[in-house]
């Protein structure tokens, strides 16, 4: 994978970078370089290098916590139709004021 030149700068800063030798957050060297955070943790993932500060975010772990929170909030959403379809049946559609 070639790498651009702009790729190439932020990855340089980040190299440069030491974690222990200053108080600099990975936030401070995003704006140093002139880039948000976000996209600094994706060239760096773009480019599978690896993280000063800690491990990487497992991407599976989140997504089945979030495939498990919509499922939990679309069986919400099913059950509180089917409430709603039971009383409109029963008492008519829903007045407004």
């Amino acid at each position: 994978m070639t790498v651009s030149f702009r790729d190439q700068e932020i990855l340089d800063a980040y190299e440069e970078w030491r974690v222990g030798d200053s108080e600099r957050t990975t936030a401070e060297l995003a704006e140093d370089i002139g880039i948000s955070r976000q996209r600094l943790y994706q060239v760096l993932a773009k480019h599978e290098v690896r993280l000063k500060t800690g491990e990487r975010s497992r991407d599976d772990v989140s997504t089945a916590v979030v495939s498990a929170v919509g499922e939990a909030v679309l069986d919400q959403l099913m059950s509180t139709r089917a409430e709603l379809a039971e009383y409109r049946e029963r008492y008519g559609p829903l007045t407004q004021g």
